[in-house]
């Protein structure tokens, strides 16, 4: 395999030649800022004349060429030193090609994680294996446990969906309803694996470089920001199930900045806050999910909205009290998994996430990770679990004396 691919290999070059002039650059080569300049253009263009191939993966590798150009412009602006001559003529050639792939495929025409994340496929024959930022092996976990946890995330949100369908229909099974809300517990258990394992990774220092790729960018004028802010819909869609109080969230993760949040009288419920915010699309963006992740996502909404109760609350009466008993210690054990791999997230994020001069730990989304996560979500989840065990007082004793018993 050739030390510097050329751009016509573009899968090649975005594994092997894209990441090494990154952190070329980030150690202070202004010969490697000419030579990504040059490459890029000509990469763009392999890109997108590789008609045959899923444009998917190509807008992947387009928009994260478009970050790194867009951060390395950043840094040379504050730094005060001069770009590459044709370095401005690149980087709108790039957003060009960026923003017609993101129109026809129909979301936000700036890097998005779940692209990073799924349409950026691991090819072994290739060093580095996946489209990186940065050479390094801790990028390489950093995306194998994302990919991993949010396939998990998906996979609890489904299988909980089908569980509330079943619940609102009168041929539940009680089978059916215990194997999916297993599958959710052991999902969120798999997430806590994964995000703990990366939080033990070496390199995690290469975090800090991660955050700046993934930051604001401006396009055509406009500010995006937020690569992180809801481009993936499946915790919105595990909240809104579990009776997540996110109407309290919001309000406390934006409380005392610019964008603190004042509801209107009629935004009552979690369901009505997301609805708003993806509407108003100051913080939440339809766009930056992929097309029929939104759609789905508002399928639930929807469906939350004309129930007016979350799974939480659904337990039939038809069932027997052995089977409210094993569907309720179910419950209360998603929670208690959700819970966890919710904590080891805000761990991750205190840990690796930079902090600005004001010592406060901002993430790509803009928003204040204590406020936002362990202040915010953390502490709603752990009271969703809390009024569980509450609401089921006698069916969990039941079961904790049984377990005394045996």
């Amino acid at each position: 395999m050739a030390i510097n691919p050329s751009p016509e290999n573009y899968r090649q070059w975005m594994r092997v030649r894209f990441p090494f002039l990154n952190q070329s650059i980030d150690d202070g080569s202004f010969e490697s800022l000419v030579e990504l300049s040059d490459e890029s253009l000509a990469t763009t263009t392999s890109i997108v004349h590789d008609l045959d191939s899923d444009e998917r993966e190509r807008f992947t590798y387009i928009s994260m060429i478009h970050a790194a150009l867009y951060h390395h412009k950043k840094v040379a602006g504050e730094s005060k030193f001069a770009l590459p001559e044709n370095f401005e003529s690149t980087i709108r050639a790039v957003e060009n090609a960026m923003t017609q792939l993101a129109g026809s495929i129909g979301i936000e025409h700036r890097f998005l994680s779940v692209f990073y994340l799924f349409y950026n496929p691991e090819i072994p024959d290739l060093q580095g294996k996946f489209a990186q930022f940065r050479p390094s092996e801790y990028e390489t976990a950093f995306l194998r446990v994302n990919k991993e946890g949010t396939l998990q995330y998906k996979l609890a949100a489904n299988a909980l969906v089908t569980v509330y369908n079943q619940l609102q229909s009168t041929f539940s099974s009680f089978e059916s309803i215990t194997s999916l809300l297993e599958t959710a517990a052991n999902a969120f258990h798999k997430i806590s694996l994964g995000n703990g394992m990366l939080l033990k990774t070496s390199g995690g220092e290469e975090f800090k470089f991660l955050t700046q790729y993934f930051g604001e960018v401006q396009v055509s004028g406009k500010t995006l920001r937020g690569v992180n802010a809801g481009d993936q819909p499946w915790s919105y869609i595990i909240d809104l199930l579990l009776g997540v109080d996110l109407k309290h969230v919001f309000e406390h993760a934006f409380e005392g900045t610019p964008s603190a949040r004042h509801y209107p009288p009629e935004i009552k419920t979690s369901a009505d806050v997301v609805h708003h915010e993806f509407q108003s699309g100051e913080y939440l963006h339809g766009n930056y999910l992929l097309p029929e992740d939104y759609e789905y996502l508002k399928d639930v909404i929807q469906k939350i909205t004309n129930s007016g109760k979350p799974l939480t609350s659904a337990i039939p009466i038809s069932f027997s009290d052995r089977e409210q008993l094993e569907i309720a210690k179910l419950l209360y054990e998603i929670t208690k998994q959700y819970l966890a791999a919710s904590n080891v997230h805000y761990q991750l994020a205190k840990r690796f996430v930079p902090k600005n001069p004001d010592g406060e730990q901002i993430g790509s989304a803009g928003t204040h990770i204590v406020q936002f996560l362990k202040e915010g979500l953390n502490v709603e989840r752990e009271r969703v679990k809390n009024n569980l065990e509450l609401k089921y007082t006698n069916l969990l004793k039941t079961n904790k004396m049984e377990t005394i018993n045996a």
